[in-house]
């Protein structure tokens, strides 16, 4: 990734996953703490890349829609946003923000909040 990033091409990161314990960081997801990989953060960070969130829906049978949000970059983050936590929640917060717009385009096959019903 880091080479495609830094060839000025793009990839493509799926950060809605559940990451295993003592991996990850705790962000605010739908009023819950949900582990997250950080690598979004880190890789922008890293690189200068900036992050694009992109979303596309199903609009009809065989019909899609793609909505492509403005470019979040390292340099135009807000003061107090440039660690691994603040950005990870910043991006859930547009993903949840999507979610919440199309619910019915959101397909999940595990459960995000496992590690929350262990530790209770």
């Amino acid at each position: 990734m880091l080479r495609e990033l830094k060839s000025n091409n793009a990839v493509g990161i799926l950060i809605d996953q559940r990451v295993p314990e003592g991996q990850g960081v705790e962000v605010p997801f739908f009023g819950h703490p949900a582990r997250t990989h950080p690598i979004l953060a880190r890789l922008s960070r890293k690189t200068g890349a900036p992050v694009v969130p992109l979303f596309v829906f199903c609009d009809a049978p065989g019909r899609y829609s793609l909505r492509i949000d403005e470019p979040i970059v390292v340099d135009g983050v807000v003061d107090g946003e440039t660690d691994d936590v603040s950005m990870t929640a910043r991006f859930m917060a547009i993903i949840e923000e999507a979610i919440r717009a199309r619910p019915d385009q959101w397909l999940w096959y595990h459960d995000r909040w496992k590690q929350l019903r262990i530790r209770n």
